[in-house]
C-alpha cells in the first residue's frame, strides 16, 4: 500500500505539473478552473497520504535483494527516460520547433510507462503508456503551435491523474472489502 501511495503521489504531482503547463498556456486559470483543479488535486493528495500513512512499515518487510533489483531497474529506466527527454529537447531546438517540445516529451513519458509496468509489475501502466503515447501522437498529427502544447499538457496530466485515481481506488476497495 505504501508503494502504491508513493507511486500515486508521483503521478499526482507530475500530472498537476503537466496540467498546469497546458492550462497556463491556454490562459485558462480562472477562479472556477482553479477551484476545480485544486479540489481534485487535494482529493488525490489526501488519497496518497492515506495510503502512505496506513501502510506504516510494511515496505520494510520486503526482502532487501528484491528491493535492490527493483531500484536498479527503476534507475536504468530513469536514465533512459532522461536521455529521451534530453534528445527530444535537442531535436526540437535543432529543428527550431519548440511547439513540439511538450508533445515529444509526452511521447517519451508514455513509452517509459511500458518499462515501469515491467519493473513494478503493474499492468495498468501498460494502459497508461499506451494512452499517453497515443494521445501525444494523435495531438502531434492534429494540432500545431500552442494548441499542441496545451493538448499535450492537459492530455498527459489527465491520464496521469486518472492512473493515480485508479490505483488509489483499488487500494480503498481492498481496505473496505477486506
Amino acid at each position: 500500500m505504501r508503494g502504491t501511495g508513493k507511486r500515486a503521489l508521483v503521478g499526482v504531482l507530475a500530472g498537476g505539473a503537466w496540467m498546469s503547463w497546458g492550462l497556463s498556456l491556454a490562459h485558462a486559470f480562472s477562479l472556477p478552473v482553479i477551484i476545480v483543479f485544486a479540489s481534485i488535486a487535494c482529493i488525490l493528495l489526501a488519497g496518497c497520504g492515506y495510503c502512505i500513512v496506513k501502510a506504516g512499515r510494511s515496505s520494510s518487510l520486503q526482502p532487501t535483494s528484491r528491493r535492490h533489483k527493483l531500484n536498479l531497474g527503476f534507475l536504468v529506466l530513469t536514465i533512459l527516460e532522461a536521455a529521451g527527454v534530453v534528445s527530444a529537447i535537442l531535436l526540437a531546438r535543432r529543428m527550431n520547433r519548440v511547439d513540439v517540445l511538450a508533445d515529444w516529451i509526452g511521447i517519451v513519458v508514455g513509452v517509459h510507462f511500458f518499462g515501469l509496468a515491467r519493473v513494478f509489475k503493474i499492468a495498468i501502466y501498460h494502459v497508461t503508456g499506451a494512452a499517453i503515447t497515443f494521445w501525444c501522437v494523435l495531438s502531434w498529427i492534429v494540432f500545431h503551435g500552442d494548441t499542441l502544447t496545451i493538448s499535450a499538457g492537459l492530455g498527459v496530466g489527465g491520464i496521469l491523474w486518472a492512473t493515480s485515481s485508479v490505483n488509489l481506488l483499488r487500494v480503498l476497495a481492498k481496505r473496505t472489502s477486506g
